[in-house]
């Protein structure tokens, strides 16, 4: 009970700082959006407590507290306790960001005290620090996104995006974590102990939530697509004091749909902004300079002209 909780706590701090990565972007695209509370921190939290009360089970058992230096177990405790302390310091400072380097610390010391590694040395604890690390941000990125996506279910465009940014990392990291789990199931397990012993079940009940989770994941894709969602194709910069002062591309950087040269040297570009649901399209001189824009947003049309004393 204490591990689930020590893992669930992980997932939470981890997968939860990539899902406030990806509701930042879209509240500086609009900002509007509610703010969302963030759940890492409450993460790291209980999975320090779920250390601290490991450390103090094994120096019970035990019967000395040597047991958390002279032990692997004992040393793997310590570097959890280790890993989601140095985050919660971190959170506190506002280097939200930073935490994530303390917290690799946990799936880490996962690997090195799993049974894996004790039957495949090094491999083994690669594949199930992976395994772990891929999992966490997978489920904890999803409930951030989750959270995003009912906290702003009346900005559709929002959360059209926020779906969208989660589902590209989501495939990915998904079939990490089928790879590695099948790799240490086909190598620790032979086949007929998949149904004969306690680990080999456990493995069975994991691959049947990993594939009903597949089978939402797929469910969640088909009905994005089904909305026909647009997907960026590339991205354009463009320089310029003028350009990055103007709203609502005041980074420089914005998806694109289209870009068009004309023959006089003048260039057009038509840029969307998801999250806002707000479109741009831009006429720039040859030196870069805004001459026209037009903006649409989900109740108006702006349109204006760019004139310079220079030409």
């Amino acid at each position: 009970m204490v591990r689930w909780l020590l893992l669930a706590g992980f997932a939470l701090a981890f997968g939860g700082l990539i899902g406030e990565r990806i509701t930042a972007i879209a509240r500086r695209e609009n900002p509007d959006l509610r703010p969302l509370r963030p759940w890492s921190h409450y993460g790291a939290a209980l999975g320090l407590l779920a250390a601290l009360a490991s450390g103090a089970v094994l120096v019970t058992d035990i019967g000395s507290a040597s047991a958390l230096w002279d032990s692997g177990p004992g040393l793997v405790v310590l570097t959890h306790a280790a890993g989601f302390g140095l985050a919660l310091v971190l959170f506190a400072l506002r280097r939200r960001m930073w935490a994530l380097l303390p917290l690799v610390a946990v799936p880490v010391a996962e690997g090195v005290g799993s049974h894996s590694n004790v039957e495949l040395p090094i491999a083994g604890a690669a594949l199930t620090g992976v395994h772990l690390a891929a999992a966490a941000l997978w489920v904890g990125t999803l409930l951030h996104v989750g959270c995003a996506a009912l906290l702003w279910r009346s900005w559709r465009g929002a959360v059209r995006w926020v779906l969208v940014s989660y589902a590209r990392m989501a495939a990915w990291v998904f079939v990490l974590v089928v790879a590695t789990g099948l790799t240490m199931a086909l190598l620790l397990v032979p086949l007929p102990a998949l149904t004969t012993t306690a680990y080999g079940q456990s493995l069975l009940v994991k691959l049947g939530l990993v594939a009903m989770a597949a089978g939402l994941a797929l469910a969640g894709r088909w009905a994005l697509r089904r909305q026909r969602l647009g997907r960026v194709t590339k991205t354009v910069r463009v320089g310029g004091k003028t350009f990055l002062s103007n709203e609502p591309y005041n980074s420089g950087v914005a998806p694109i749909a289209a870009r068009v040269e004309s023959e006089s040297g003048a260039t057009r570009l038509l840029m969307g902004f998801p999250a806002a649901g707000t479109h741009a399209e831009v006429t720039l001189d040859k030196r870069g300079r805004i001459t026209e824009e037009t903006l649409t947003g989900p109740k108006h049309v702006f349109t204006r002209r760019f004139l310079y004393p220079d030409g």
